[in-house]
């Protein structure tokens, strides 16, 4: 797995946490817990997201590699 990718997918997370607990502790109305909500969810899911496909694309790299190194018939 690449550093970069974890670190953003971690930071992308704790965002999305930051933003649901803040969000509804100083929500005053409805709509500002439904935005709250929306958003929070959304950094988490990016968060999850970009630590899944992190492992993904190191895994992609690994065979690019493989085939530019390899012998040529």
């Amino acid at each position: 797995m690449n550093l970069p990718g974890i670190v953003s997918g971690i930071v992308s997370g704790l965002l999305g946490i930051y933003l649901l607990i803040v969000g509804l502790m100083t929500s005053n109305g409805f709509e500002e817990i439904i935005i709250s909500i929306i958003f929070g969810l959304f950094f988490i899911g990016v968060g999850i997201y970009m630590l899944i496909n992190s492992k993904r694309e190191d895994e992609i790299e690994k065979v690019k590699y493989k085939k530019s190194v390899s012998p040529k018939k």
